[in-house]
């Protein structure tokens, strides 16, 4: 029995070619967030453009995500636990 490979949606995200640090940085910043609602998903270059594998399947649908983490200031809280430590 042979059963196919499962089909993940790949939606591009022009503008974050990874030739900088910045936008790197940026890219594994959308990742984070988006892996809230998908924990499976994951980020590829091709041809110097960012996609993002195995999460929504519209472009939209990664918008609505990252608009409401940013709407309801879902934000990870920055600790400094090493401050009590020097």
């Amino acid at each position: 029995m042979r059963t196919s490979p499962r089909k993940l949606p790949v939606v591009p995200l022009p503008g974050l070619r990874p030739d900088s640090l910045g936008n790197y940085l940026a890219s594994l910043g959308i990742l984070r967030l988006l892996a809230r609602k998908w924990p499976e998903v994951r980020i590829a270059w091709k041809d110097g453009e960012l996609n993002v594998v195995g999460g929504s399947d519209s472009l939209d649908g990664l918008i609505e995500q990252l608009f409401e983490v940013a709407t309801n200031k879902h934000w990870n809280k920055y600790e400094r636990s090493w401050v009590e430590q020097q």
